[in-house]
């Protein structure tokens, strides 16, 4: 986070928590800076505690997305197609469908992938 509060001269006012792991909402509440906004994408399926105190203190609010609108995908598509994002970029492994499992498993723990690609041919 250190590296983060240099890039941006200070605490996030707006954190995007989408690890959907537990603790990540405290954390998120931990990192954000006063009157900061969160805003919960993980889709964490445990209960996964907040300490109120130190939210309050901090004046911080959260929402909680469960999907996107069309205008939302229309706005991506749009971007993709005049070549301002690159979705690829994401992209950090291609694996097989035989080696599905064993990469569920890696995704599970630590790990430095970003999106893993599923390629049906291999």
């Amino acid at each position: 986070i250190g590296e983060v509060i240099e890039a941006l001269g200070g605490p996030p006012g707006v954190i995007y928590e989408c690890v959907g792991a537990e603790g990540m909402l405290a954390k998120s509440v931990m990192h954000a800076k006063q009157y900061g906004e969160i805003v919960s994408l993980g889709f964490c399926t445990h209960p996964d505690p907040v300490m109120p105190a130190l939210a309050s203190y901090k004046c911080v609010s959260m929402k909680f997305l469960v999907g996107y609108a069309m205008r939302d995908f229309l706005h991506i598509a749009d971007h993709m197609d005049k070549g301002h994002v690159d979705p690829k970029a994401i992209i950090s492994n291609e694996v097989g469908l035989a080696d599905l499992p064993a990469t569920m498993d890696l995704l599970r723990g630590p790990n430095t992938e970003t999106k893993v690609h599923v390629c049906m041919g291999n």
